[in-house]
Parts: structure tokens; C-alpha cells; sequence
């Protein structure tokens, strides 16, 4: 798993308003190097609990968010 570099992270932060799911589906196909992942592949892949992934799942704005500020604020996925 590679971190995400300044450039990526900026990235994020310029997307994520207009198009949340996009923006952070970029972000996690780079970290991950990988060339294509749909969101629930994405969210499949995440380390973290069956009630979080089904948050994200949803679309919940709280979760998305909160996944966001951890790739913003750890250039990745904590452990």
C-alpha cells in the first residue's frame, strides 16, 4: 500500500466537495495502485468495522467524511 503523496492529498480536498465518492475512490485507487476498483470493492477493502463499511455503503456524508479526514490527515489508512 503506497501513501498517498501532497499533490494526491490535494487532490482530495479540491474534488471532494463537488463529487465525494469520486474524490475519494481516487485517492484509494492510487494508494492502492490499482488501476480500476468500483466504490463497494473500495469499501470492501477498507480496514474497518462491517458497521462502518455499511455506513460508507450508504453514502453517509459523516463516514465519507470521516474516511476523508484519515487519508488527509495520515496520507493513508491508520492501522
Amino acid at each position: 500500500m503506497n501513501s498517498l503523496t501532497k499533490r494526491d492529498v490535494e487532490a482530495l480536498l479540491r474534488d471532494y466537495d463537488s463529487d465525494p465518492l469520486a474524490a475519494l475512490l481516487t485517492a484509494l485507487t492510487k494508494m492502492w495502485n490499482v488501476s480500476e476498483l468500483s466504490w463497494d470493492d473500495a469499501v470492501t477493502r477498507l480496514p474497518m468495522s462491517d458497521e462502518d463499511k455499511s455506513h460508507l455503503r450508504q453514502h453517509s456524508l459523516d463516514a465519507l467524511d470521516e474516511l476523508a479526514k484519515q487519508l488527509v490527515e495520515n496520507r493513508g489508512l491508520q492501522k
